[in-house]
């Protein structure tokens, strides 16, 4: 994501003025400017600015590169190394994912913006990366200016992949389609995340890291966010076969984001397993008193994913009172290395 306007402080902001003769250097991020660098970009990629000084000394998988003018933070670029699933690198490849690109409010239209996505690609073709890819969403106030960036920069045409949708969750929690889920079959059993035992999570990673569950849809991702008492998982002869992962949204402040819906393909059946845990977690979420903090829920159904894209059309939309679809871009370092 990009954007124009401030995610951080003013006051840092406006620390350096413009200068025309001021001398522009491009370098990574160092230990001691975390505070000031950090109003370079949104709060919820904070985390990632830390990780990257944590791996300064360890070739960390954090990009951070700093725009100085006069050695003074103008400017940021901020990327991390993809998921397996993430979309677009192709299998066994080595992929970026662009997070963030900033440009103090007083420095933008100065160039600045091009010469930090040139330093990010060498960066990442420096450091093994074989593409980058970027994932925004239209209700930026400044997409369109990012997106001439990318042109600028040789990405590729932006492309939509994802539905965003939000919601009242109340709404959702009284819609018609609820009172018609299937029962929970006798041999299966509803929990809450906070109530899996070091059993179930040592099991569930030994089949992330088998591959038997794709990385995208682990109960365990951003886990730092995770609202565990309103996460739904099933079990099935004490295995956890499908779950619901409940999310803080890092971006809409009054909202959930259910993130992972997941069952386990033997029983992807006419049962209905999938409908059971997204009607309970909509439950749990309206029946919370998180509800009166967070009323909101949001949904992303990839447009690949053909039979969820086909349920949140048909059960979820017309209980939504927004949805777009979200964009990405991508840059291919082989291509772009040999032209």
């Amino acid at each position: 994501m990009s954007s124009s306007f401030s995610p951080g402080s003013w006051e840092h902001l406006f620390a350096t003025p413009y200068s025309h003769s001021a001398s522009i250097t491009v370098e990574g991020l160092k230990s001691g400017e975390l505070p000031e660098v950090s109003s370079l970009t949104f709060k919820s990629c904070r985390k990632l600015l830390e990780k990257a000084i944590e791996g300064l000394q360890d070739n960390g998988d954090v990009l951070a590169l700093v725009a100085r003018a006069d050695g003074r933070p103008v400017g940021l670029v901020l990327a991390d190394t993809m998921q397996p699933r993430d979309e677009g690198t192709g299998t066994g490849q080595k992929g970026l994912l662009l997070r963030s690109v900033f440009i103090n409010l007083l420095w933008q239209h100065k160039g600045i913006g091009k010469l930090l996505m040139a330093a990010l690609e060498t960066a990442a073709r420096d450091s093994g990366y074989l593409s980058i890819r970027t994932e925004y969403t239209p209700k930026l106030d400044s997409f369109e200016v990012f997106e001439r960036l990318l042109a600028s920069a040789g990405w590729g045409s932006p492309q939509q992949f994802m539905e965003e949708s939000l919601s009242w969750v109340k709404d959702m929690a009284d819609a018609d389609w609820l009172k018609r889920v299937p029962q929970l079959p006798m041999e299966y059993g509803l929990i809450a995340f906070d109530q899996l035992t070091d059993a179930d999570r040592e099991d569930l990673q030994v089949r992330l890291q088998a591959g038997d569950i794709p990385q995208g849809l682990s109960p365990f991702a951003e886990e730092e966010h995770l609202v565990p008492e309103l996460s739904v998982g099933l079990r099935h002869d004490r295995k956890i076969v499908a779950w619901m992962s409940l999310l803080r949204s890092q971006v809409v402040p009054d909202a959930l984001c259910y993130r992972s819906l997941y069952v386990d393909p033997a029983l992807r059946t006419a049962n209905g397993l999938g409908p059971i845990v997204v009607a309970e977690a909509f439950r749990r979420h309206a029946a919370s008193p998180i509800a009166e903090e967070r009323p909101k829920g949001i949904f992303n159904t990839h447009h690949t994913a053909t039979k969820q894209m086909n349920f949140v059309r048909k059960r979820l939309l017309p209980c939504c009172f927004e949805t777009y679809a979200l964009r990405s871009s991508r840059l291919d370092l082989q291509q772009s290395s040999s032209a």
